[in-house]
C-alpha cells in the first residue's frame, strides 16, 4: 500500500459558531413566555404580549399566525379528504352492544395526502 503525499495539504482556518457571516442568521428564542397572547394597538402600530408585557416584532407575529393558518388549512384538507374517502360515513352501531362507533378509514396515509392536496388546489 503506498503513502499519500501530505506535502500539498493546506490546512483551514477553524471557525467558531460565533463567527459566522451569512445573508441570514435565524435566532430562536426557546426559553421564557412563548407570547399566546397579544395585544395590537393599531394607532402606535405596536405589538406587546399580555402574558409578559414584552413589545413584540409584528413581523414575528405574521409569521406565527400564517404559520398556524397554513396548518389549520392542511389539516382541514386532510380531514375532508379522509371523509370523502369513507364515503361521508364516520359512525355505525355496534352489532354487539348497539352503541355508536368511529369506522376506521382504509385509505392510506399517501392516498389521503393526495385527496388533500387535490381539496386545497379547489379551495383557492
Amino acid at each position: 500500500m503506498s503513502r499519500i503525499p501530505t506535502d500539498n495539504i493546506v490546512q483551514l482556518p477553524k471557525r467558531t459558531k460565533g463567527d459566522v457571516t451569512g445573508p441570514l442568521t435565524v435566532v430562536h428564542n426557546y426559553g421564557g413566555c412563548r407570547h399566546a397572547h397579544t395585544e395590537v394597538d393599531e394607532k402606535k402600530a405596536e405589538v406587546t404580549c399580555r402574558d409578559c408585557g414584552e413589545k413584540i416584532n409584528p413581523i414575528w407575529l405574521l409569521m406565527q399566525l400564517a404559520t398556524e393558518d397554513r396548518m389549520l388549512r392542511d389539516r382541514w384538507a386532510s380531514m375532508k379528504a379522509e371523509l370523502s374517502l369513507m364515503g361521508e360515513r364516520v359512525k355505525t352501531k355496534c352489532q354487539h352492544c348497539g352503541q355508536m362507533t368511529r369506522i376506521r378509514s382504509n385509505a392510506s396515509s399517501t392516498e389521503i395526502s393526495r385527496v388533500a392536496d387535490q381539496i386545497k388546489r379547489e379551495e383557492k
